[in-house]
């Protein structure tokens, strides 16, 4: 599946999210969704496939450690390229339960008020 059809298909799938949520009776917007938790990469990878997770494991990375704030797993940006890709894994997938956390809780109070 290309990126393209990747992207077409998840934003289908979010629309459908928001048509249910309206169907369902509520106003608003639906509660965040957590992400998908990162996994290490297949040992038997091809050295593209391996670059390529590597790319993504980053990008989320500094992502993660930038909407965390002062909770993020990761001292600083070179920090996340120093650590093994097991405590990368480990760090990202923590770092997104944090900011998963942080959406929750203002989608909560974004609800009562």
């Amino acid at each position: 599946m290309s990126v393209a059809e990747t992207l077409d298909l998840l934003r289908a799938r979010e629309l459908e999210r928001h048509r249910a949520w309206k169907a369902a009776g509520n106003s608003g917007r639906p509660p965040p969704e957590p992400a998908t938790p990162i996994e290490p990469w297949w040992r038997n990878a091809t050295p593209a496939d391996a670059a390529l997770w590597e790319r993504l494991a980053y990008g989320r990375a500094r992502a993660a450690h930038d909407r965390c704030g002062h909770v993020s797993p990761f001292r600083h940006f070179t920090h996340i390229y120093a650590m093994s890709e097991t405590e990368l894994v480990q760090a990202v997938n923590h770092a997104e339960q944090i900011v998963h956390q942080t959406e929750l809780a203002a989608w909560e109070a974004e609800q009562t008020a």
